[in-house]
């Protein structure tokens, strides 16, 4: 069965290109600009059942993929990118030729490599953006850098491929302590590909970046995690509308207490619980919600 498959590969080292056009764009004035990454990229359609023998020959083809100097990532087409590792509005813009140069690779691929399953070829390049402003903001000077600089729109097309109305999933852990279970409900959404923004903030320390993580980031669904009393998504709960699903972290007892804190939450601040450290759970209630619900009915007592 044929299936599409796409390729990114950057440089280990410095990338000249990608550093120029970051100093370019900051001497212009657009100093919200924090990073800005350049990747190459490749669409497959590849007559194949075996994804996992297709990544692993595609990483190994010596024509896109020098070992030494590039790191590269495979992935089925439609599945999301690698998600950051910090607290920047990561906007990706593939850049592609409109006449696609990709039959020639193709040829090369199927007569000189032996890759017969390789059915389509298609090339481009891939920007990373990062800011360190709203995300609003951040769309406005993307959309401009995308279509004015990092594309020629005579024989390019910029497509963007984050959803310019925010996540459909925020992640929101009270402590960098917790990433043993937050890494596992990232690496969930993204299996699935569900668009999502993971953010570690405490309820009690930081109640302000709270709040403002809130307003950016308007998610359908929100995962608040968090041990000990477990304060995080009922004060979430209480700030939004957004669905919120509460999973304890082990701290105290094996983290029955935050168990016991998320499942007593005060009445009209209604958090879902999940078991202790379940990532998985609550993952999965996460990607269902925005696809099978459209309304959630919670019926109680008046008292």
């Amino acid at each position: 069965m044929a299936q599409d498959i796409e390729l990114t590969v950057g440089l280990k080292i410095p990338d000249t290109t990608a550093i120029t056009a970051f100093k370019a764009l900051q001497k212009m004035g657009i100093t919200e600009l924090k990073r800005l990454k350049r990747d190459d990229y490749y669409k497959f359609r590849a007559d194949s059942d075996d994804f996992g023998k297709v990544a692993e020959e595609l990483g190994k083809t010596d024509i896109i993929v020098n070992a030494n100097k590039h790191s590269h990532h495979v992935k089925p087409a439609g599945k999301p990118f690698p998600a950051e590792r910090d607290d920047l509005v990561s906007i990706r813009v593939l850049v592609k030729d409109i006449q696609n140069s990709g039959p020639g690779l193709m040829s090369v691929m199927r007569e000189r490599l032996g890759m017969k399953y390789i059915e389509s070829a298609e090339t481009g390049v891939l920007w990373t953006m990062g800011f360190g402003c709203e995300r609003d903001r951040a769309w406005k000077l993307a959309r401009d850098i995308g279509n004015k600089f990092l594309a020629n729109l005579n024989y390019q097309e910029a497509t963007f491929l984050e959803s310019e109305g925010g996540p459909q999933v925020l992640v929101l852990f009270g402590s960098k302590s917790d990433e043993p279970v937050y890494g596992r409900i990232t690496e969930a959404l993204q299996k699935e590909g569900i668009q999502y923004e993971m953010k570690v903030c405490s309820a009690h320390r930081s109640p302000k970046l709270l709040d403002r993580i809130l307003d950016e980031y308007k998610a359908s669904v929100i995962i608040a995690g968090a041990g000990l009393a477990a304060h995080l998504p009922g004060v979430v709960a209480s700030k939004t509308i957004s669905p919120v699903i509460g999973v304890p972290c082990d701290g105290n007892y094996q983290g029955l207490d935050a168990m016991l804190s998320i499942m007593q939450m005060p009445p009209g601040i209604p958090v879902m619980g999940v078991g202790v450290g379940k990532a998985n759970a609550a993952a999965m209630s996460a990607c269902r919600m925005p696809k099978d619900y459209e309304t959630v009915n919670i019926i109680g007592d008046r008292n």
